[in-house]
């Protein structure tokens, strides 16, 4: 999951639905459904799911480190 970072990787506001790509960056798009159990294949971005707050702690050097 390296490199699922901002429209790579988006979640329902519930976090019952994520979206991410199987691939590099956002290639081969999947949306995994925790209440149906059940992942699919999503070629157009589905509605709703926004990518991570990532505002108001700074955290650095974290990228494609240990």
């Amino acid at each position: 999951m390296r490199d699922k970072v901002a429209q790579a990787f988006t979640s329902s506001a519930d976090a019952a639905i994520a979206g991410f790509g199987l691939g590099d960056g956002e290639t081969k798009p999947v949306v995994f459904d925790l209440d149906a159990a059940a992942l699919v294949d999503s070629p157009p971005p589905p509605p709703g799911p926004t990518p991570p707050s990532i505002a108001g702690l700074p955290v650095s050097d974290w990228r494609n480190n240990d």
